[in-house]
């Protein structure tokens, strides 16, 4: 029973000493939101995937998505690519034009990948 009283007594001492402690608060400034990130250098634009089978398998996306149940026609998988290739060429298109270069003071390099 004394060592019982003991520890009690060596934790109650422990939490008194602890909540008695000193604290020191030291205010930080933030700086989300007040400097300015650096643009890219260069952006990678890749074409978009008619299908799961055109996702490469290094991609993050790869295995993703399911095979559809009902395998669409060789026709429309080939629209789908083209609708891919143009929306591709025209964000590239979108991020060299000069209205949104003269919004960022560099210059972008977008690489497309067809």
């Amino acid at each position: 029973m004394k060592a019982f009283t003991r520890m009690a007594l060596l934790m109650l001492a422990l939490v008194v000493a602890g909540g008695c402690a000193s604290t020191e608060v030291t205010k930080r400034d933030s700086m989300i939101g007040k400097g300015k990130i650096p643009p890219p250098e260069r952006i990678y634009v890749y074409p978009f995937a008619a299908t799961p089978a055109d996702i490469p398998s290094w991609s993050v996306a790869a295995g993703r998505y399911a095979e559809p149940s009902q395998l669409p026609k060789p026709e429309d998988m080939e629209v789908g690519r083209k609708i891919g290739d143009l929306v591709a060429k025209a964000l590239v298109t979108e991020i060299t034009e000069p209205a949104y270069a003269h919004q960022r003071p560099c210059y972008f390099r977008a690489i497309i990948f067809l």
